[in-house]
């Protein structure tokens, strides 16, 4: 009997690849991860009005970390159970440095990944990558889309409200992903811009949206809140469109900065038939059932994320039925994809 299988990707890359591979590893204390919430301190009018802008200082070196923990579990049962499961931890340290700010302020940005580290573990078996560590070159070719990013910089384009208008002066990268991976002599030049966008889109954006989230432009106080609604996404049968909430939890004092405490949520809408017949089997696809949250430290004296905290959820579900050498056979399958992002300014 033939199975239609159908997975829920997720893209874990945001990557690296030092000049010399037989530099030391850096400080592996880098790497660590601080989940705790930031020690504030009240101020003087909790209920003020303020706004959120970003305006980062042109010519300063701001240098974030970025871990992005993983968990996929999914399982298949006919007349036995399988089941499979990936975890992967991957770390990132990158380096943003404003080089032009228009009157509008919207602001030119050079960035590079200077390091990066992944730790995964599939079905007991363990195996990662970290740049600069020692590594032969078949390794660095199972690691290509981590070893094309690092010390390749690029660049964007953002908005004072957190909107990247565009990335680009990304060819560095591209060019070394398809050297590593034995393409650069043989795609023509559409090939490799499709390969190009494919980078930006899939690996890029999704990295610099951690650190850049779009933020309202009018005024803000305790207990505001707003949507911004995503374009809808194909997932299996089902067309799903989500829409990102905030709310303003509180203003409070770090340091001798204002900081908002930002919370996220995320609803879903999701349409589509839930049945399907594929060569004889029929298919009876469950809604996917989503979540998501968080917390967003923003430095409103400042006009950037300090910290942030948001995590994912999806769980999702197809029961089938179709002729086999035994007759009719049933089988199901079940997916739970969660992905947590933590973001620090170091």
């Amino acid at each position: 009997m033939k199975y239609l299988f159908l997975f829920i990707t997720f893209i874990l890359i945001f990557t690296g690849c030092s000049k010399k591979e037989s530099q030391p590893v850096v400080n592996k204390n880098q790497y660590s991860v601080d989940t705790s919430d930031i020690k504030t301190s009240p101020v003087d009018n909790p209920n003020e009005a303020f706004t959120l802008k970003y305006s980062y200082e042109k010519g300063n070196k701001y240098i974030y970390s970025v871990s992005l923990i993983s968990s996929d579990k999914q399982s298949m049962k006919t007349d036995t159970t399988i089941s499979q499961s990936l975890k992967q931890n991957t770390y990132y340290i990158l380096e943003i440095t404003p080089v032009e700010i228009d009157q509008d302020g919207t602001m030119e940005l050079n960035a590079v990944i200077n390091s990066t580290k992944v730790e995964a573990e599939s079905n007991g078996r363990k195996f990662g990558y970290e740049s600069g560590a020692v590594k032969d070159s078949l390794n660095n070719v199972k690691f290509a889309e981590y070893v094309c990013l690092i010390k390749n910089p690029f660049s964007l384009r953002v908005s004072k409200a957190g909107e990247i208008l565009e990335i680009f002066r990304a060819d560095k990268i591209t060019n070394k992903f398809l050297e590593l991976k034995g393409y650069a002599d043989s795609l023509n030049a559409d090939q490799k811009a499709g390969v190009r966008k494919n980078m930006v889109e899939g690996l890029l954006r999704p990295l610099m949206n951690q650190i850049f989230r779009q933020v309202p432009g009018h005024t803000l106080a305790k207990d505001s809140t707003w949507s911004y609604p995503q374009p809808a996404n194909q997932m299996m049968v089902f067309s799903v469109q989500n829409t990102n909430n905030y709310k303003i939890q509180n203003l409070e004092k770090y340091n001798n900065d204002k900081l908002a405490v930002i919370s996220g949520s995320m609803t879903t809408t999701i349409t589509g038939n839930n049945k399907a017949v594929n060569q004889g089997v029929s298919y009876n696809f469950s809604k996917p059932v989503t979540s998501a949250g968080g917390k967003i430290y923003f430095d409103v004296t400042k006009g950037y994320i300090i910290k942030s905290k948001t995590n994912t959820s999806i769980q999702s579900h197809v029961s089938m039925e179709g002729p086999s050498p035994k007759g009719r056979q049933k089988g199901e399958r079940s997916e739970t994809v969660e992905n947590t992002y933590i973001v620090k300014l170091l």
